[in-house]
Formats: structure tokens, C-alpha cells, sequence
């Protein structure tokens, strides 16, 4: 168990994860909270930290949502296939240039 992180500013920092291990890499993976994603530089699609999130249960939420995107820049794709359910509160896409994402 690996605990919570907190990145900030660069995808580098998510060098830290780097080996981190889900003992059942095939089955979904459920957050029982929330994701913030703020000003993460470099990230172009979300789906590369999360391959097999398949539902968000927002049990604690950020400003009543579960999925937050803020100044993604780089963002180029969601990417969250295998996503299925936002069991509360929603998800939000702040400042982002979307016609990037398109």
C-alpha cells in the first residue's frame, strides 16, 4: 500500500509511482474519493495514471466534484475508457483549451 500523493506542477513528479503495483492489474480500479489534477505540465492524457479506473464514488468531493481538470495545458485526451461511473458529485474541466481536446 502506497498511501496518498500529492504532485504538484510537473508530470516528473509522478516519477515517485514509478513501480507502484495493483496486485489485480486486469480487474477495475475504484477511488473512493476524489482526483485533482491542477497545472500538471507535461500530462497529455489521463488515462496513462489511471488504465483501469472504472468508477469514481466521490466519497469526499472537491468543491462537489469527483474528477477535477484544472490548467491542463498539455492536456491532449481524457482518455478514461474503462471509466463507468461517477457514483457522486460530477466531473469539471476548468480553464482548459478545449479545442485541444477535440
Amino acid at each position: 500500500m502506497y498511501g496518498s500523493f500529492d504532485i504538484r506542477n510537473s508530470a516528473h513528479l509522478l516519477q515517485r509511482m514509478r513501480g507502484c503495483r495493483v496486485n489485480m492489474p486486469t480487474k477495475p480500479i475504484t477511488m473512493p474519493t476524489h482526483s485533482l489534477l491542477y497545472r500538471v505540465s507535461g500530462l497529455k492524457n489521463i488515462s496513462q495514471l489511471f488504465p483501469n479506473l472504472s468508477v469514481l464514488h466521490g466519497e469526499k468531493l472537491y468543491y462537489d466534484y469527483a474528477l477535477v481538470m484544472y490548467e491542463m495545458y498539455h492536456l491532449q485526451e481524457i482518455g478514461l475508457t474503462t471509466l463507468t461511473a461517477i457514483l457522486r458529485g460530477g466531473g469539471q474541466n476548468r480553464k482548459e483549451q478545449i479545442f485541444v481536446l477535440c
